[in-house]
């Protein structure tokens, strides 16, 4: 089955806008499919699903932490699907396969029962008793009944389970997440199309500055950076930082498309507060540096360390409301 083109994919442009674009062709694929091959007899319809269960999947693999939990969940049920749609084309393949060579057995045994019969004016039915092959014939019918039975129990097993997806809406919030994302991207690309259209104030530099570096302070130049859309620079460090971002975080930025999984925490240095125009503090309290004559906020954010990641979420989303505050204000 030839994949549906990817309309408007961007080598250049930013990998979650291009995943985003992939997996919604991928998932309408699957859907225009899945009407078509929940009638049993719609065999090709099945084969064909199985190969778009199995590009969605590649693609989820790959691309699936721009899209958040969604993507993770529709992976998962992605390779299921492909796994059932799969016994039921071993089935397709081999049925056929026995039968002809029932066919081919039984066709030979035809012509050795002829042989048998010689100069007589009609076959004996008596003869078919000595056909070569007869013994095999019992063995292979057995067989054929099993794959066909077979076949209908992963047929109904496939119809079930894609039920019970469309009602927990796997595919739907799969597609709204990768909706999400292009409407993110657009609204970005908006931003700085508007930034390159104006008289840009000179480019600020921004330091976030946290206690660890693993969290808020990790978010803010994401997330600032993105906004910005290269019309500022913004560097993060903590006054102790620990060795990994915070796991939650992850989740949370990567639900938005941004991967910090790359991002290792830094100490903060004399070096980054002589850098900065602008210092946003973050609970570092009196650890955070001050030079005159740069510009200093503090951000009353709370640690996401040991936090559900409900709480991570909403603490991601206050950040980002903040920043396009600072945006509006270097504007």
């Amino acid at each position: 089955m030839k994949a549906r083109k990817v309309k408007k994919l961007d080598p250049a442009g930013p990998l979650a806008e291009n995943a985003a674009r992939i997996v919604r062709t991928r998932v309408g694929e699957l859907l225009g499919l899945a009407d078509i091959a929940l009638d049993q007899a719609e065999v090709e319809a099945q084969h064909d699903l199985r190969i778009a269960a199995k590009r969605l999947r590649y693609v989820l693999e790959l691309t699936g932490f721009c899209l958040g939990r969604p993507a993770d969940t529709a992976l998962r049920r992605a390779r299921e699907l492909q796994d059932v749609l799969g016994e039921m084309h071993d089935c397709d393949v081999m049925l056929p396969r026995v039968r002809d060579h029932v066919a081919s057995l039984q066709d030979a045994d035809a012509d050795a029962v002829r042989g048998l019969a010689g100069p007589a004016d009609d076959v004996d039915p008596r003869l078919a008793i000595e056909a070569p092959n007869r013994p095999d014939y019992h063995g292979l019918e057995i067989l054929a009944v099993h794959l066909a039975a077979r076949r209908r129990l992963m047929f109904d097993r496939f119809a079930a389970f894609w039920s019970r997806q469309e009602e927990l809406g796997t595919w739907a919030r799969l597609e709204r997440a990768a909706e999400a994302q292009l409407e993110r991207s657009r609204q970005t690309r908006e931003a700085a199309d508007r930034v390159s259209d104006t008289a840009r104030p000179l480019m600020a530099k921004v330091l976030f500055v946290c206690r660890h570096n693993a969290g808020r302070s990790q978010m803010s130049q994401a997330l600032f950076e993105r906004a910005a859309g290269g019309g500022h620079e913004a560097r993060s460090a903590g006054t102790t930082p620990v060795e990994r971002v915070h796991p939650d975080v992850l989740e949370a930025m990567a639900e938005v498309g941004i991967d910090l999984s790359g991002r290792v925490p830094r100490k903060l240095s004399d070096e980054d507060a002589q850098w900065a125009d602008v210092v946003v503090t973050m609970g570092c309290g009196d650890e955070c540096p001050y030079i005159p004559g740069k510009r200093y906020i503090d951000w009353d954010l709370e640690d996401p360390k040991g936090q559900p990641v409900e709480k991570v979420r909403a603490t991601r989303d206050d950040i980002e409301g903040r920043v396009a505050g600072l945006l509006a204000e270097l504007s």
